[in-house]
């Protein structure tokens, strides 16, 4: 009786199916990023004038743009620049939402209610909207949308980090370090820290997939990457300008790569949450 409960106990803390495809896409893209040219060996930059516009075939597995360049190969060579901008932007969002989140559970309660008001207030404004009021401000480019992107993710990450800290601060075995007369500081090092490592990781994960489709929606507006850059955005941006012509292509495999990213960091960061649950 005891077999069977044990494999069914393994069972239900594993990612599940759906977790293991989207690690196994991300896995994907991470060679992609490392490695592209294992995948896609070509010029991502290459021009070809006389193959322009070439619909997907054996030859060109995704078309070709209006240049003659393979959609394939720039696909797969911009995946480092699209993950490497919403990876940045997420680092930037998070690091600024533990200050935020941290400070305001932990802090006196002047303290917290003045960073709860700011957060709120910064929440209140949707995010692609407050990447655009920065980007007004401080002007277009690479690095000012990354820096965008990642405050303007900062509220919702510090709001979860709070939510996480309080409840850590209000359990027993803290409850028991300040009875035993431990420091801040060392509660904050030995139980509040370690706590919110699986939290941070699976906000990370989700955040990592949010930045890509934010940085690729800057790209796509102008705001952000520029052609002729293989970045997802920018190779959408460049082929909204022949959609009439039937060359469907040139955005719809940069949209699919952005909506499969976001899906698969959305999906995994549930798995994983939910397997810590369950441990």
């Amino acid at each position: 009786m005891s077999v069977p409960v044990l494999a069914k106990t393994k069972s239900r803390a594993g990612l599940g199916w759906g977790g293991w495809l989207s690690a196994a896409f991300i896995a994907l893209l991470l060679v992609c990023v490392f490695f592209p040219g294992l995948i896609a060996p070509g010029n991502p930059l290459a021009v070809d004038p006389g193959s322009g516009f070439q619909a997907p075939s054996a030859e060109h597995w995704f078309g070709t743009d209006e240049s003659g360049r393979d959609t394939f190969t720039r696909l797969v060579h911009g995946t480092g620049d699209s993950l490497v901008i919403g990876v940045a932007a997420t680092g930037i969002g998070l690091i600024l939402a533990i200050i935020l989140g941290i400070g305001s559970a932990l802090g006196p309660r002047w303290l917290d209610f003045t960073l709860s008001r700011f957060i709120e207030v910064l929440f209140a404004l949707p995010g692609i909207v407050l990447a655009l009021l920065l980007i007004t401000a401080i002007g277009p480019g690479v690095v000012t949308s990354t820096i965008a992107v990642g405050l303007a993710t900062a509220p919702g990450y510090a709001r979860m980090i709070r939510t996480q800290t309080v409840k850590i601060a209000r359990s027993g075995y803290v409850e028991a370090d300040r009875a035993l007369g431990r420091t801040p500081g060392q509660i904050l090092r030995r139980r509040i820290l370690p706590n919110l490592v699986v939290p941070l990781f699976v906000i990370a994960t989700l955040g990592i997939g949010q930045g890509v489709v934010w940085a690729s929606s800057l790209s796509y507006l102008g705001l952000g990457v520029s052609p002729p850059s293989p970045e997802w955005g920018a190779m959408m941006n460049a082929g909204r300008t022949y959609l009439t012509s039937s060359a469907w292509w040139l955005t719809f495999f940069p949209g699919l790569a952005i909506i499969l990213t976001a899906v698969s960091t959305t999906v995994l960061s549930r798995a994983i949450s939910a397997a810590s649950r369950r441990a």
